[in-house]
């Protein structure tokens, strides 16, 4: 009987565990994302799965012509294959073409929907300065659009630039 409790399912733990994971999504043969981890756990929790990423997480996206828009990381993430859902936490960092670069602890990704959301502070730097958003933003996933929520911080723009020149 003790070797028979031995091989029972512990709903707690894993049923699948993969590592040195690099997966691709295309779209008619055109790589779209690229999602790198050293390690997933695949849960079944009420008949859905879920995958969780305990020790780093990175997604890339790419247009059309399969150049690198955007860079995604966290050292924790979970997804809900149902949902479609991406929750990073911890160290979240985004780098879009434009050299722009997001940090905050929280993001809710939602690859389908097009678009990246948090409710936490945020930082947005850039070439011409840096924005913190208090109450978090609202993204498209390649993070080229996005709205911060009650924003301070200092940006240079070109209007301020022109104006230095001629003084």
């Amino acid at each position: 009987m003790s070797e028979i409790k031995a091989f029972q399912f512990d709903a707690n733990s894993p049923i699948e565990i993969s590592t040195g994971v690099n997966m691709q999504l295309s779209d008619a043969g055109t790589k779209r994302y690229l999602l790198s981890t050293p390690r997933i756990e695949k849960f079944l929790i009420d008949n859905e799965e879920v995958y969780q990423f305990p020790i780093g997480f990175q997604l890339r996206t790419y247009d059309s012509l399969g150049v690198e828009v955007t860079k995604i990381s966290a050292k924790k993430g979970i997804m809900k294959q149902k949902l479609g859902e991406i929750v990073l936490t911890d160290s979240v960092r985004i780098r879009n073409i434009n050299a722009e670069r997001l940090a905050t602890d929280l993001l809710f990704v939602f690859v389908e929907k097009d678009s990246l959301f948090t409710d936490k502070p945020v930082t947005v730097s850039s070439l011409a300065g840096t924005l913190t958003g208090k109450f978090g933003l609202t993204s498209n996933l390649n993070f080229t659009e996005y709205k911060l929520n009650k924003v301070f911080g200092e940006i240079e723009t070109k209007e301020m630039y022109n104006e230095q020149e001629s003084e």
